[in-house]
C-alpha cells in the first residue's frame, strides 16, 4: 500500500502547487499585429515557474520507471484491494487517457502533431531530461516564436487532461486505502 500513499501524496501536492490554480483561472495565448509591424504572440498563465515545478512532480505519474506511475498502478487498481467499480474506474480512465494522447492536434509541424508528442518533446526535450531527438525538436518549435506560445499553450492543456484523471483516480486510491485500512 506504499505506492496508494505515494500516489495519494503526489496527486495532492499537485493540486497544492500554483500551475493548479493559474490554470484554472484561465490561459492562452496572445496575438498582435499590426500595419508595418511584424506579428507577434506570446503566452499567459501559468508562468515557467509553475509550470517548471509542476512537472518536476508530474513525471512520476507518466515514466513507468516510477512506482505510482498510471499504468504501474494497475497493480492496485486490478488487485483484489479494489472494488469491480474501482477497476473498471481505472481502465476507462486509462484507456480514455491514451485515447486522448494518441489523438492528433491541430498542429502540423512536419506532420500532424498528437497530444502526447507535444507532451514528450516539452518534457523531454524541453524542461528535463534532454533527449537528443526531442532536444532537436523542442529547438525546432521554438525557433518559431509566432507557433511556440501556441504549441506551449496546447502543452499547458494536455498536462491540465491529463491531470484532470490523476485526480479522478486519487479519489478512488483514497477509497482502496479506507477499505484496506
Amino acid at each position: 500500500m506504499d505506492e496508494a500513499n505515494l500516489f495519494v501524496e503526489k496527486a495532492e501536492k499537485l493540486e497544492r502547487l500554483s500551475f493548479y490554480k493559474k490554470v484554472s483561472q484561465g490561459s492562452g495565448v496572445r496575438l498582435s499585429a499590426g500595419v508595418n509591424k511584424a506579428a507577434l504572440s506570446s503566452r499567459f498563465d501559468p508562468d515557467e515557474e509553475s509550470i517548471d515545478s509542476f512537472v518536476l512532480t508530474f513525471r512520476f505519474f507518466i515514466q513507468d520507471n516510477e512506482k505510482i506511475s498510471l499504468r504501474n498502478m494497475a497493480s492496485i487498481f486490478e488487485s483484489n484491494l479494489s472494488s469491480e467499480k474501482t477497476r473498471s474506474i481505472y481502465q476507462e480512465a486509462r484507456e480514455k487517457l491514451n485515447e486522448y494522447l494518441d489523438s492528433n492536434t491541430s498542429f502540423n509541424f512536419g506532420g500532424v502533431l498528437t497530444n502526447r508528442e507535444i507532451m514528450d518533446v516539452f518534457i523531454y526535450g524541453g524542461l528535463s531530461h534532454a533527449t537528443d531527438s526531442k532536444k532537436l525538436k523542442y529547438d525546432e518549435w521554438k525557433s518559431s516564436t509566432i507557433l511556440f506560445p501556441f504549441l506551449e499553450n496546447e502543452f499547458v492543456k494536455i498536462l491540465n487532461q491529463v491531470f484532470y484523471v490523476i485526480r479522478v483516480l486519487k479519489l478512488e486510491v483514497k477509497e482502496v486505502l479506507q477499505k484496506n485500512a
